[in-house]
Parts: structure tokens; sequence; C-alpha cells
């Protein structure tokens, strides 16, 4: 079988349901007003960010997680690390696995689903995962140890 990377323009595909569904949910999210957490850091229920209609990264992500979740989705995680290298905060998003390829699904900073090597270098370091009851340490810190 040969691939044309380049592809032909086409009106539909076997995957345009779950595009579309992915697409509205982070629409959605995106347009959940940012509320910064006022003094200690608190992560809302998906519930209580729907009803407010507001909340910080992480409360919209995990909002976006847990309706994919919902949906079926056993392909997403929940990521906690740094938007880009450099930043003095932490920030969350929500990583798609789909044939092979992660996309970024990021409700705080974009309305867009993008692949992850669409990003400059620097962007977009996972420190932690989470799906379901599993969770996974992306920081290699077996790297810098001595």
């Amino acid at each position: 079988m040969t691939f044309d990377y380049q592809g032909t323009p086409t009106s539909t595909t076997p995957f345009d349901s779950k595009y579309k569904c992915v697409k509205n949910y982070l629409r959605t999210a995106y347009q959940f007003k940012y509320e910064a957490d006022k003094g200690m850091d608190q992560w809302q229920l998906p519930e209580q960010t729907e009803r407010r209609g507001r909340g910080d990264c992480e409360d919209k992500a995990i909002w976006l997680y847990a309706k994919l979740l919902k949906d079926g989705f056993n392909n997403v995680r929940l990521v906690i690390g740094r938007q880009k290298e450099g930043d003095q905060t932490l920030h969350a998003w929500v990583a798609w696995y789909e044939q092979g390829k992660v996309y970024i699904l990021d409700p705080t900073s974009e309305n867009l689903i993008w692949e992850i090597c669409k990003y400059p270098k620097g962007y977009y370091k996972p420190y932690y995962s989470f799906y379901w009851g599993k969770a996974w340490d992306h920081l290699l810190k077996h790297l810098y140890s001595s």
C-alpha cells in the first residue's frame, strides 16, 4: 500500500464524528471564562466548572478530559506541566493520542486541535499525566541523577 502524505481534499472521513466531538468539547471549554484561584490552588469538579462557566487552566482541562472520558475516549490524558519552557507557573491541558500522533487540547489558550510537532520547540512540556487510576512521570529524573 502506498500513501500520499499531501492528501486529496475530501468531504468525509471515517473519523469525522470523533473529530467533531473533540472539537466541540474543546470549543466549549475554551469559552469558559478564565478565572485564577484566589489563594490556594483548588481543582474544581467538572460539574462546578460547567455550572459556573469559569475556572483556571486545570478546571477547564479537567472538564474537557471528563467529557471525553464520558464519551468513551480511552486515548486521552490530563497533563500537568509547563506550557512553555521558562514559565514560572504550571499549566494543565489534555493530550489526545490518535493513530500514533499526539494532539494538544488546551482550552485555556486555543480552541483548535494542534499536533504537538506543530508547536515550536520548548512548548507543552509534560511533568505528569493521568488516565483514570494511572499516572505517568515525564520528568526523566533518572537522566539528572548522579
